[in-house]
């Protein structure tokens, strides 16, 4: 069974083996630092939130403290969520019908997730309990990272660690999201969890793509552990990413390099136990290096009903130019590209109609001359593509649950004015509009390109 906090042979070891923790403090529970940009009412345009929370399942023993409220846990993820506007929740410690609960609750925000058990038919949940994220955007692939490690001359965890990650358009822009929850007890095997998930993340980032991790790491920022994933030039920092926090010198410690160096292995506490006075921070927001500007974190108060954890937020901006949600319109029928009847469906078909506004008319994409690019369809989710790996002229577009295949990559380039052409990669023929049709409801087709208007597709924001 997962633990909330971290042994005190585990703290020892771990202070021992980074001479001492920047972050214990004697507060018994300090309120949420002010933050302006934290703060607002609703986030800008552009601006990312996200969080990461802790609950506690339905009752595990190591929460201790009151009794908690499974209601008020349910309650208050949804609500922060939804009233403050966050694109991006990682949860840990959370049954599967927590889980739902909260996804029903964020639907009508337009949340998707995906939940991962740890462990099966857990008596403290009354079924399932395991480890989630939300993201508010199109799921376009997912990924169960098994982190489980040990074996040899080291023992086992107690349980499967396991990491659900989503790849999905945030404010546009696409990205790997990941919740974490490391061991708790040997170090050694945190380090090799981690070892485990940044391999995974540095071949997002080599493919190009952000990555976003928020979870319980349960251990202090200098464990070695945590060497994994700062980034130089915080001491010993080996990996690739900012933590949001790291850059508050509020909470900077005499193990913190001298000014001018404004980061710092540190951060506000967000965890402290109901058996243990120290106040630690073991909880993390961790965006990829370069593919973000104007991180800031923080901490709020501990609701005891809920968990010995403390909700921790944070907001950041993309570097990267958005890439939609777009509509595109057939340059002969100025008509808008959508999927038939606002389905959902895998193998749903294409067609064009009267540009409207709605969810089903609006894409995912990026154009840049030659480059492949997905087309995923802001409602449902999925990519466009040509059915069966179709090489024939006139074989019908639909869309189908996003897989990387050649069928669902398209070759933009610039054509007439400003509008483009999008090549099949797997056939090598355009979409169009079948039979030249200005009509609503005529078909996407795929014919050999001959520069004809009802190949041509115009973007729009």
């Amino acid at each position: 069974m997962r633990r909330s906090r971290i042994s005190v042979p585990t703290l020892v070891l771990a202070t021992l083996l980074t001479l001492f923790s920047p972050n214990a403090t004697a507060n018994a529970d300090p309120t949420a630092s002010a933050d302006a940009s934290v703060e607002a009412a609703q986030p800008s345009s552009s601006e990312l939130r996200f969080f990461t929370y802790n609950i506690c399942g339905e009752g595990v023993p190591a929460c201790g403290g009151p009794p908690k409220d499974n209601a008020r846990r349910i309650n208050t993820v949804v609500s922060q969520a939804r009233d403050w506007g966050a694109d991006e929740v990682f949860l840990q410690e959370v049954c599967r019908s927590q889980y739902e609960a909260i996804l029903n609750g964020l639907k009508p925000s337009g949340f998707r997730g995906m939940f991962t058990t740890t462990v099966s038919g857990n008596g403290l949940c009354g079924g399932d309990y395991g480890i989630a994220v939300l993201v508010k955007g199109p799921i376009v692939e997912t990924a169960e990272l098994d982190l489980t490690s040990g074996g040899g001359n080291l023992p086992m965890e107690r349980e499967p660690i396991k990491s659900p990650c989503v790849k999905t358009y945030t404010k546009g822009r696409v990205n790997w999201a990941c919740s974490v929850h490391l061991y708790w007890l040997e170090y050694q095997l945190g380090v090799l969890e981690a070892a485990k998930l940044t391999a995974r993340t540095d071949a997002w980032r080599a493919e190009g793509t952000p990555v976003i991790l928020g979870g319980d790491f349960n251990r202090l920022p200098v464990s070695v552990v945590m060497d994994s994933f700062y980034g130089a030039p915080n001491p010993d920092g080996k990996g690739t990413f900012d933590e949001v926090d790291e850059t508050d010198a509020a909470y900077f410690t005499p193990n913190c390099p001298p000014a001018p160096q404004a980061r710092c292995r540190s951060g506000q506490p967000t965890h402290l136990s109901f058996t243990d006075p120290t106040d630690q921070k073991i909880d993390y927001l961790y965006l990829s290096r370069g593919d973000f500007t104007a991180l800031q974190g923080e901490v709020l108060p501990r609701d005891p009903v809920i968990s010995d954890h403390r909700l921790y937020r944070g907001t950041a901006n993309f570097v990267a130019p958005a890439t939609g949600p777009y509509t595109l319109t057939d340059a002969n029928s100025g008509k808008c590209l959508e999927i038939r009847d606002d389905s959902t469906a895998n193998g749903a078909t294409a067609n064009q109609w009267t540009c409207n506004g709605s969810a089903t008319q609006s894409w995912y994409l990026a154009l840049s001359p030659g480059v492949p690019t997905r087309l995923v369809n802001a409602n449902s989710g999925k990519c466009l593509e040509i059915g069966d790996d179709s090489t024939a002229n006139g074989a019908t577009a639909n869309q189908w649950m996003c897989n990387g295949s050649a069928t669902q990559n398209w070759r933009a380039n610039p054509s007439v004015g400003d509008s483009w052409t999008l090549t099949n990669v797997n056939s090598g023929k355009c979409l169009e509009i079948r039979g030249d049709s200005i009509e609503d409801g005529a078909a996407a087709n795929q014919w050999t390109c001959n520069g004809s208007a009802t190949q041509n597709w115009v973007r729009h924001m």
